[in-house]
């Protein structure tokens, strides 16, 4: 999802301002390869902010709920 995301915002050319420090989840080592420089930069961009003790959970599906806050963040982002 967060390929995806990032893949649209260049797409579309957005330029969206970084709204939080940039760490890393704890479980970024369990990220493929090809999605971690997404993971990354939805994370600075504020629009994903993982699961409860910095986890990102790659492995997991994610939820309608989870889909949805995703979404409504980059809206506010983009239109703000």
């Amino acid at each position: 999802m967060a390929l995806m995301l990032t893949n649209y915002i260049e797409y579309k050319n957005l330029n969206l301002p970084i709204s939080v420090t940039p760490y890393g989840f704890v479980d970024e080592v369990e990220v493929s390869s090809w999605a971690l420089e997404a993971v990354r930069k939805c994370r600075t961009l504020g629009i994903v902010s993982g699961k409860s003790g910095g986890l990102y959970d790659p492995k997991a599906t994610a939820t309608r709920a989870e889909v949805a806050t995703v979404f409504a963040r980059l809206i506010e982002r983009v239109a703000p």
